[in-house]
């Protein structure tokens, strides 16, 4: 038996999910990256001190500086990417939520909201039950 066909919205959400794990390996790639160039620069820097060109100190207060920088951009991204993820989620939760509508199932809050009505009506007619 051949596999269903999937909706246009399964089909949106998993390209979304994907989206998502890509952008996960770039952020893990450029960190290693930054890794990389961190020694390059420790190694560029120390050339330089090495040829008189600028003092031990002053090398040591650059590198702190163009390595903080860096922290500082890192940050800025992966605030980024935790934005990004978080709006591809919604999204994913938007279309899901389509997706089991057009199935007829019911969503979480509809099954909460519910609960909630049941036992409202469990209480009332506990009281009644009570009074006579």
């Amino acid at each position: 038996m051949a596999a269903p066909k999937a909706t246009p919205e399964v089909q949106e959400a998993k390209e979304e999910f994907s989206l998502s794990q890509a952008l996960r390996r770039v952020l893990l790639a450029s960190v290693g990256a930054a890794l990389l160039t961190q020694e390059e620069i420790e190694k560029f820097v120390d050339k330089l001190v090495e040829r008189g060109e600028i003092a031990e100190q002053e090398g040591k207060k650059m590198v702190r500086e163009i390595l903080e920088r860096r922290r500082a951009r890192a940050r800025e991204q992966a605030e980024e990417v935790r934005e990004q993820a978080e709006e591809i989620g919604e999204g994913l939760e938007s279309r899901i939520e389509r997706v089991l509508a057009r199935m007829n199932l019911p969503s979480r809050r509809e099954i909460q909201a519910l609960s909630q009505k049941l036992d409202e009506l469990s209480e009332k007619l506990d009281r009644l039950t009570e009074s006579q």
